[in-house]
C-alpha cells in the first residue's frame, strides 16, 4: 500500500489589534499552541476601511483567515473567516491538537470541560461586551459631562461591570482552581481571563486591592509567569509573529 503525504496545514491570517483584549486572547493561544500565524495589525483610534466589512460585517477584531491547501493552481480555495474570539478559539483548539487548552473528553474530564466553557462564557459574553470601546462611547454619549477630577459615567459603568463580573469570576474557581482556574494546567479560561484583568486594571479597578478577587489576582500572576501570556497579552510594539503585507495595508501599524 502506498502511502498518502502528509496534510499540508491550512493557512491562517489574523486580522487584529494590539488593544483589543478580545484579539489577546487569540494571540495567546496562539504561543501556547505554537501555531505559526500572519498578522495584520489595525489602530482602533482610526476608523476601518471600508473593504475591511468584507471580512467582518461587524467592523471588529480579531477576524482568522482559514485557506484550506489545495493542489489548483486555477481554482484556489476562497478562505473561511471567522469573527467571534470564542469560535476562533474554538477553531484552534478543535484543529490544532498540540497543547491542549481543554481536556480531551472522557468521563473524567466532562466537569472540568464545563467548568472551562463556563468560565469562557461569563468573561466573553458578560463581562467584555459591555466595556467595549463602541458600547462604552455611546454610554458615554448619554451620561452628563462629569465635575472636575471625577470619573465620567461611562468610565464608572465600565468599572463596575468589570468588578462584578471578575468576582463571580472568582466565586466560581474556588471550587475548581488549582495552579490555574481549572486544575493545574492552562486552560482556556486563563488565555480569556488575562486580558480581562489587564483591561480592569487599565480602567482603574483595584484587582489586587480587593479581597474578593484575591484568586482572581493570584491566578493571572501565575499565568503572567509564562512568555506566552506576557507576548500574546502586550498592548505596544510589534509581535513575534511575522506581519504580512495586505491590501488594506494603509490602516496597518507599523
Amino acid at each position: 500500500m502506498s502511502s498518502q503525504p502528509p496534510t499540508a496545514p491550512p493557512t491562517l491570517h489574523l486580522y487584529t489589534s494590539l488593544v483589543s483584549s478580545s484579539a489577546a486572547r487569540i494571540h495567546i493561544a496562539l504561543f501556547l499552541k505554537e501555531i505559526a500565524c500572519s498578522t495584520t495589525h489595525f489602530s482602533l483610534s482610526d476608523p476601518f476601511p471600508a473593504t475591511f466589512q468584507t471580512l467582518n460585517p461587524g467592523n471588529k477584531v480579531p477576524v482568522l483567515s482559514i485557506t484550506q491547501p489545495t493542489s489548483s493552481t486555477t481554482n484556489p480555495t476562497a478562505p473561511t473567516l471567522l469573527s467571534q474570539s470564542p469560535a476562533i478559539l474554538t477553531y484552534l483548539e478543535e484543529n490544532f491538537p498540540s497543547r491542549p487548552l481543554i481536556p480531551i473528553p472522557s468521563p473524567s474530564t466532562w466537569i472540568q470541560r464545563a467548568k472551562i466553557h463556563e468560565l469562557v462564557s461569563l468573561i466573553a459574553c458578560d463581562i467584555q461586551p459591555p466595556t467595549n470601546q463602541s458600547i462604552v462611547l455611546r454610554v458615554r454619549a448619554l451620561c452628563p459631562d462629569p465635575p472636575p477630577n471625577t470619573p465620567s459615567g461611562a468610565k464608572i459603568f465600565a468599572q463596575n461591570v468589570m468588578r462584578e463580573g471578575l468576582l463571580v469570576y472568582n466565586t466560581l474557581i474556588s471550587s475548581c482552581s488549582g495552579r490555574y482556574s481549572v486544575g493545574d494546567e492552562v486552560t482556556l479560561a486563563d488565555v480569556c481571563l488575562v486580558p480581562a484583568v489587564q483591561m480592569a486594571e487599565l480602567y482603574d479597578v483595584d484587582v489586587r486591592g480587593n479581597e474578593g478577587l484575591r484568586e482572581v489576582a493570584r491566578v493571572y500572576d501565575e499565568c503572567m509567569k509564562m512568555w506566552e501570556f506576557r507576548e500574546g497579552s502586550r498592548r505596544e510594539g510589534v509581535e513575534k509573529v511575522h506581519v504580512v503585507p495586505h491590501p488594506l495595508e494603509e490602516n496597518v501599524e507599523a
